[in-house]
């Protein structure tokens, strides 16, 4: 998770958000483009007790993405769970 992608609650490690990219960026992944909801999951409260995050994502490496040509997410609504759903779509 990033820093930005956190609503309430504490702000996460800006340490384990660096972590996290250097990671992503030595296996050489991208992270897609999200469309629609920005935030994943939710605690559930309301008011100043609500926590939002992004912690699900889709990421994909160069070979994959060059092979999709075109290739993003979206945040479905969430039902029954503290997750929203993501709807992955290529071409």
């Amino acid at each position: 998770m990033l820093a930005h992608e956190n609503k309430g609650g504490h702000v996460p490690l800006q340490s384990s958000c660096e972590d996290f990219r250097a990671w992503s960026d030595s296996c050489m992944l991208t992270h897609l483009p999200t469309y629609d909801g920005q935030y994943t999951w939710t605690n559930g409260r309301r008011g100043s007790s609500c926590i939002d995050m992004r912690l699900d994502r889709s990421i994909g490496n160069d070979e994959c993405l060059a092979f999709l040509q075109s290739i993003a997410y979206c945040t479905l609504t969430k039902l029954h769970f503290d997750h929203h759903r993501l709807l992955v779509w290529f071409q």
